[in-house]
């Protein structure tokens, strides 16, 4: 079964990995029924199945480590799949983000 969550964030440094915020970690861990903060990043290191779309201006994103993509103003970020994400780092600090990821398997 998939499920959608939609989270808006804002980062705090540059470079920062989305999957680190605690509103990002606390919506996946409620979605897929996970404890703890321990087992969420043992998870997250073997990689989450997620399809996401990120909405954000004036910023790239990077998946698992890839360079970064540019992002045009009001245009979204997707990986059109669910596949294994283990990283979606925002390169610039101070950026809002809404993040909409497809929990699957």
């Amino acid at each position: 079964m998939a499920y959608t969550r939609t989270i808006k964030v804002t980062t705090s440094e540059d470079n920062q990995d989305l999957l680190t915020l605690p509103e990002v970690e606390n919506a996946l861990c409620e979605t897929l029924k996970i404890d703890n903060h321990e087992e969420y990043e043992k998870i997250k290191r073997t990689g989450l199945n997620l399809g996401i779309d990120v909405f954000a201006s004036d910023t790239r994103v990077a998946i698992n480590g890839d360079s970064y993509n540019d992002l045009i103003e009001n245009i979204v970020y997707s990986t059109d799949t669910i596949m294994r994400i283990y990283a979606i780092r925002i390169e610039d600090a101070n950026t809002t983000v809404t993040l909409s990821l497809r929990i699957g398997s």
